[in-house]
């Protein structure tokens, strides 16, 4: 494997880790911050699976519209149900993902050329006809997750700001642990590089989270 291709499943781990890390700590924020860098580092892989999927029975139109279609899927619907904690686990999953958002392009062309072919859309541009369930669907889709981006840009931005206040306010133990979560750390690591047992950096997660708990309300009061 080329250096590039290591440093980008590393990436890939680290990210998913935090991701795994997040939705056991119940951290919807850091959840959808992961996800959304996950999907961002993965579509370049997401978009040579529709290719390969495909097998020439889509067009680059319809390939594209199928690329679009798994990001929607897997953008909304994939951080609540996918379960998994490995690569080779989330892999799985987006392939299946893409090749229902390929089948379900193939359909909607499939039910297109019946239409042409009876009439019913006579010879005009698809452009003039009135978009198909699925096509409704996507655009919907496409608008809230748009909404749904500026949402967590403004909450990044936010968190950012308090961060920036907060962490300075924590005791050195606090601070570091609180840092060691948001760079995705294993416990393991987080062990060594602390001095601390396993039972102990669990107790020391909960207080500071306690703690930042605490001044994010004396944040918001301010």
């Amino acid at each position: 494997m080329s250096a590039t291709g290591s440093t980008s499943a590393g990436a890939e781990g680290v990210v998913l880790r935090r991701f795994v890390q997040a939705r056991t700590a119940g951290d919807a924020a850091a959840m959808r911050d992961a996800w959304r860098e996950l999907l961002t580092i993965m579509f370049d892989r997401l978009d040579g699976w529709v290719v390969s999927e495909s097998f020439g029975r889509l067009s680059p139109q319809e390939q594209d519209d199928a690329v679009q279609l798994t990001c929607l899927k897997l953008a909304r619907r994939g951080i609540v149900k996918f379960r998994g904690t490995t690569m080779g686990e989330w892999v799985t999953y987006a392939r299946r993902v893409v090749r229902g958002a390929c089948i379900d392009i193939q359909r909607r062309e499939q039910r297109h050329s019946e239409r042409r072919a009876a009439g019913d859309l006579g010879t005009s541009d698809d452009d003039d006809q009135p978009p198909s369930a699925l096509d409704r669907a996507i655009a919907k889709q496409a608008r809230e997750y748009q909404q749904q981006l500026e949402d967590e840009d403004e909450e990044w931005e936010t968190g950012r700001d308090f961060l920036a206040w907060a962490l300075p306010r924590l005791s050195e133990s606090h601070r570091e642990m609180i840092e060691c979560d948001r760079a995705g750390l294993p416990i393991d690591e987080i062990m060594a590089r602390m001095g601390r047992k396993r039972d102990a950096v669990y107790k020391l997660r909960e207080r500071a989270t306690r703690a930042l708990g605490d001044l994010r309300k004396e944040y918001e009061d301010s």
